[in-house]
């Protein structure tokens, strides 16, 4: 089985806030200073492998950086306005799409 790409293991923890809207509200509402230890920097150490991966093939911009990662979490966050699952399921592929194009490495200039 090949190693996740980042934008998969994006797509992953979308469709578990969108299946788990509770923990995503947990998470939204621990503090920063608090939880040096929690989440945020969980998600920073599940994301180090694949991103670091992504970053080396040039497929990923080379100033994203695993600390990141919680706040793009947050931004899938935005999938809970959904009405129904299926919505949600909607807007997890929409907020991928656009996140691709703003984690992609820039060409040079």
């Amino acid at each position: 089985m090949a190693a996740p790409t980042s934008l998969s293991s994006l797509e992953a923890v979308a469709l578990r806030i969108v299946a788990a809207p509770a923990l995503a509200d947990y998470w939204r509402a621990l503090d920063a200073v608090s939880t040096a230890r929690g989440p945020g920097e969980r998600i920073a150490r599940l994301f180090r492998a694949p991103l670091a991966k992504a970053v080396r093939s040039g497929s990923c911009r080379a100033d994203l950086k695993p600390a990141d990662m919680p706040l793009v979490c947050g931004m899938l966050g935005a999938t809970l306005r959904g009405s129904s699952p299926a919505r949600r399921r909607a807007l997890v592929k929409r907020t991928l799409d656009l996140l691709a194009a703003g984690v992609a490495a820039w060409p040079e200039r």
